[in-house]
């Protein structure tokens, strides 16, 4: 800070024969104050402020100088169409519940909005599930299917728990596809690092 308030002097200084009546060898640390510079100057550092501030942006939030890790965004899972309209393909539009309601055998959401289920990818890269699934009629897998970028490079299992109660596991494999072997189960509490 001495050396900008040193640099912030001579710049403003009317003429070069000031800048020699002050060198760096002659300033201690810290015995320069606001009220020894000129008053342009003083005016200066007004404007632009004196300590770092400002909007954080990017993965950050809040303000500097104590900016935090922003809060990923959940992406929500789409349920499948009511018939007529025909079933949506789950591996080809991610983020979407597979199944069919016109075959009586899909995936779908809790009543509950509270345990609406979503995924999000957090700044370190880290993928987290959240909220919880019910199928309805008969198996059908997978459940859904991430996208590439938010994938484990290799098969993972995470023990769950279903609504019910039970314990399971919830799979994902290489391709994204997420499976768990219950009528209902909480997908809350997965987390992995992506394409590890």
């Amino acid at each position: 800070m001495v050396a900008a308030l040193f640099g912030a002097l001579v710049a403003t200084a009317a003429t070069a024969g000031a800048a020699k009546l002050i060198t760096g060898r002659q300033i201690r640390d810290g015995t320069i104050a606001a009220k020894d510079l000129a008053p342009a100057v003083r005016a200066n550092l007004a404007k632009a402020g004196t300590s770092a501030g400002g909007s954080a942006g990017g993965d950050l939030a809040g303000a500097y100088p104590n900016p935090t890790l922003q809060a990923p965004t959940i992406v929500a899972l789409a349920t499948q169409p009511l018939p007529p309209a025909p079933a949506v393909d789950c591996g080809a539009t991610f983020a979407t519940l597979c199944g069919s309601v016109a075959s009586g055998a899909y995936w779908n959401t809790p009543l509950s909005p509270a345990a609406r289920p979503g995924y999000s990818v957090d700044a370190l890269g880290y993928v987290h599930l959240h909220g919880a699934v019910v199928r309805v009629g008969a198996a059908i897998a997978p459940i859904f299917v991430l996208p590439p970028g938010a994938r484990p490079a290799a098969t993972v299992r995470f023990p769950a728990t279903a609504l019910t109660g039970d314990s399971i596991w919830v799979v994902i494999d290489s391709q994204g596809q997420v499976f768990a072997p219950a009528f209902d189960v909480s997908l809350s509490g997965v987390t992995f690092l992506a394409g590890a």
